[in-house]
């Protein structure tokens, strides 16, 4: 069917082509519009093309037509005004990025999302602002309490919306998620007991589990040491594997990533 319908139109183009209706007419290699979606060209090249054949106004021109901009803030949003050939156009895309995902309303993730924020504020020198008690300037509180409002749900900045310190706000947001570590940890600690190395085919994949487990529990203040992980992989080590054991035992490890090297090596030369 498929040449059938081919030959079909072969035969009406020819006929058209006999009787005078289409004609062929030759184009330069410069002026051909497909290079724009099909070949790496040049810059001029690609605006010519753009400009006189498209009528395309590339990146580079709509930049260049801007007279003024204005920014404003909305919903703790960034948005810009600009004008353009005379006319007011809005640009409704948030240029505040969020650095990680913000705090949910049901507080499902406050565990990483706490740790994210007090990582990215210690980097911009501000983590003394969350404090209860601190020293720092006025511009420093509204740099940090614009942060946090950021990277929380819609529906907790309008909760928090009059709270305007960040130390409160993140004084309120403990207040309310934190309970969140009682509940945790028994569920935490119920998965360190079942742990086991031999129920992974990969070391990989154990090492996720064991420092997940980990976290989890420094988050809830039990912190777990590396002799208590070495011990957990030594006694969940599967039976057939015991002489593997022991002599990893007999090196006596103090930390566990100099163990863990010795895993890694042992699966890839397929001795576990």
């Amino acid at each position: 069917m498929k040449k059938l319908s081919i030959l079909r139109l072969m035969c009406f183009v020819r006929e058209k082509f006999s009787n005078g209706v289409l004609k062929l007419v030759s184009i330069e290699s410069r002026n051909q519009i497909a290079d724009v979606l099909t070949k790496s060209l040049l810059i001029s090249q690609h605006d010519f093309l753009c400009n006189s054949k498209l009528k395309f106004i590339t990146r580079y021109q709509h930049e260049a037509l801007i007279k003024n901009i204005n920014v404003y803030i909305y919903n703790d949003s960034v948005y810009a005004t600009s004008i353009c050939n005379g006319y007011k156009r809005y640009n409704m895309s948030n240029i505040a990025k969020l650095e990680f995902p913000a705090l949910e309303v049901t507080g499902k993730n406050y565990m990483p999302w706490t740790i994210d924020v007090e990582m990215h504020l210690e980097s911009m020198r501000i983590r003394d602002a969350i404090n209860f008690i601190n020293d720092c300037s006025l511009q420093d509180k509204a740099r940090a309490h614009v942060f946090l409002r950021k990277h929380i749900d819609q529906m907790l900045r309008i909760e928090y919306l009059n709270v305007s310190d960040p130390s409160t706000l993140w004084t309120l947001l403990k207040e309310r998620f934190d309970h969140q570590r009682e509940i945790m940890l028994p569920n935490t600690r119920s998965e360190w007991m079942s742990l086991r190395f031999q129920d992974f085919k990969k070391v990989n994949e154990y090492n996720s589990a064991l420092f997940r487990i980990c976290s989890q529990l420094k988050f809830c203040g039990e912190e777990v040491s590396d002799e208590e992980m070495l011990e957990k992989t030594y006694s969940t080590f599967h039976a057939s594997n015991i002489t593997l054991m022991q002599q990893y035992r007999l090196q006596m490890f103090t930390r566990y990533s100099k163990l863990n090297a010795c895993l890694v090596v042992a699966e890839q030369n397929n001795d576990l």
